[in-house]
């Protein structure tokens, strides 16, 4: 004995399937707008369609060969941060006469970025020291850029405790 399949159960059917699916999109939607951690990247768009150009930037930065230590260390207080960084050239000679800078990238906090010139000591050390606003995580970056137009880019994750 089989019932009878009307006008009207195919419509609860109809109207059931997609209430269920609007209501499955409803939690997603509302659990993705309050997860949002805050993470900002500025112009993604160009960023990823100058993808290619960094690549090749990223070869001429390997063909140059230049051996570079860079560190951070805690001053007076933990917001105080001195970072030292040391050039040397493929055959290890101290690489003088470079600009460098330090950029305290901050992932969530646009407002919060730090950038300092680090002062050259000789024998191919620089050194310089930021005030940072808080303590947490934090991406140094690191910049060069040398008399002949070469260009040297690092970084790192970093955390200052507070």
């Amino acid at each position: 004995m089989a019932k009878e399949l009307t006008g009207r159960k195919v419509a609860a059917i109809f109207f059931g399937f997609f209430g269920l699916v609007f209501g499955a999109n409803l939690i997603m939607m509302t659990f993705a707008a309050k997860t949002y951690d805050g993470v900002q990247e500025e112009d993604a768009y160009r960023k990823g369609r100058d993808y290619n150009d960094i690549l090749a930037q990223a070869r001429q930065q390997h063909d140059l060969g230049w051996q570079v230590a860079f560190d951070h260390e805690q001053l007076g207080s933990a917001l105080e941060q001195k970072v030292t960084a040391r050039f040397a050239d493929k055959q290890g000679n101290p690489l003088d006469g470079l600009t460098v800078s330090a950029l305290f990238f901050s992932q969530v906090e646009a407002d919060h970025d730090e950038r300092i010139g680090l002062a050259g000591l000789g024998d191919g050390r620089y050194e310089g020291v930021a005030r940072l606003p808080r303590a947490g995580r934090w991406e140094l970056r690191l910049f060069a850029d040398g008399a002949g137009a070469e260009n040297y880019f690092l970084r790192k994750n970093i955390f200052i405790k507070p």
